[in-house]
């Protein structure tokens, strides 16, 4: 394993950068120790770690559900350091949630979809049509008039998608997104995920689906992220 490198070589700033975190929740010892690494656009990373690791911690850093005690979290370049950089990491970056119940809150399955775009100040019309389209690329346009609480826990993971693409973003922060799918939705979401042009960072257990969506790599491990070389990558099926 080796260091990976914040800055690349591109001239470009990547899309998402994280350097030098650090994070410890109160009386607890540091849980990110100078975690350091790089997301380009369209870019698809694995990133993996044992139970507890800080995976989690790391999306609500990035996101800026939690604020680092050290290190900065960049857009573009452009360290978030202020309620409005904070602001644009969400608008471009989606996150989608370990459990879906958590991120449904409307009564019916439009509703919830067209939230997003209309919260960021589409018209009502546009944002219907923003989650129409979302809805129709995630296969699910026949359950727009369903209650959400009325979904198989497959289809609640495929609604919750549907909602991040309407406020069409730039990346995609997956945690466990195959977590209690049966082995159809399972492939039908490896299958969506593949269409979209979005950078993602994905965190799983099941390194089968991640071997079949991503081209790269990270472990979290001792508050530290690597990358792993791509000898690793064929071992994870």
């Amino acid at each position: 394993m080796h260091m990976p490198n914040c800055h690349g070589t591109s001239l470009m700033p990547p899309l998402l950068r994280v350097e030098g975190l650090h994070f410890a929740y109160p009386g607890e010892p540091a849980l990110l120790c100078n975690a350091c690494f790089s997301l380009d656009a369209g870019q698809k990373l694995g990133l993996l770690g044992d139970n507890a690791a800080g995976k989690s911690t790391l999306f609500h850093l990035i996101t800026g559900l939690l604020a680092p005690t050290a290190g900065t979290v960049a857009l573009h370049g452009t360290p978030c350091t202020t309620n409005a950089h904070v602001a644009a990491v969400r608008r471009t970056v989606g996150y989608l949630l370990q459990n879906s119940d958590e991120q449904l809150f409307c009564e019916s399955v439009l509703e919830d979809v067209a939230f997003a775009p209309q919260n960021y100040g589409l018209p009502p019309a546009q944002a219907v049509e923003k989650a129409q389209q979302a809805l129709e690329a995630c296969g699910i346009a026949h359950l727009q008039d369903k209650s959400v609480y009325a979904l198989s826990g497959g289809e609640k993971k495929l609604v919750a998608l549907a909602g991040i693409l309407a406020q069409e973003p730039e990346a995609l922060l997956l945690d466990e997104p195959t977590n209690m799918l049966d082995t159809r939705t399972r492939q039908r979401l490896i299958d969506i995920l593949h269409t979209l042009p979005q950078a993602m960072l994905v965190v799983s257990h099941d390194t089968p689906f991640l071997h079949a969506l991503c081209s790269g790599f990270l472990s979290l491990e001792n508050g530290q992220t690597t990358t792993m070389p791509p000898f690793h990558q064929h071992q994870l099926a």
